[in-house]
């Protein structure tokens, strides 16, 4: 299975999320039929934080069990920044724009690699 996730970043700062069970994430989810990487993680993008953003790099990938998640980095307009919302409360906690640095220390070891060097670079 293939979950893509992305990294949003605006003027504003970079979009963090906290699931149900307070488990720090960023906008992600599953490729769904007919779907590529981009389009499927666009659409989570919108559907969980009512953002529309724009790819602008691939990240990187890795494998966690039996599921292959693909890091994009992303951004978004200030029109659109301001719009962001928490539209999944069954599902998550909040959402909010956050520094590179503050997602850096609420995530801790949980960041991949290669999103943590990403973060650094911002």
């Amino acid at each position: 299975m293939d979950v893509v996730i992305g990294i949003v970043k605006s003027e504003l700062g970079v979009i963090f999320m906290k699931r149900a069970d307070g488990t720090p994430t960023f906008p992600s989810g599953k490729v769904e039929a007919g779907e590529n990487h981009q389009e499927a993680l666009l659409r989570e993008i919108e559907e969980e934080t009512d953002v529309k953003a724009k790819i602008t790099e691939k990240l990187g990938s890795s494998n966690k069990e039996d599921v292959k998640l693909h890091f994009f980095a992303c951004t978004t307009s200030s029109a659109e920044a301001n719009k962001l919302k928490l539209t999944e409360p069954e599902k998550f906690s909040s959402v909010e724009w956050l520094s590179p640095k503050e997602i850096i220390q609420a995530a801790k070891e949980r960041l991949s690699p290669c999103v943590k060097e990403y973060l650094l670079e911002q």
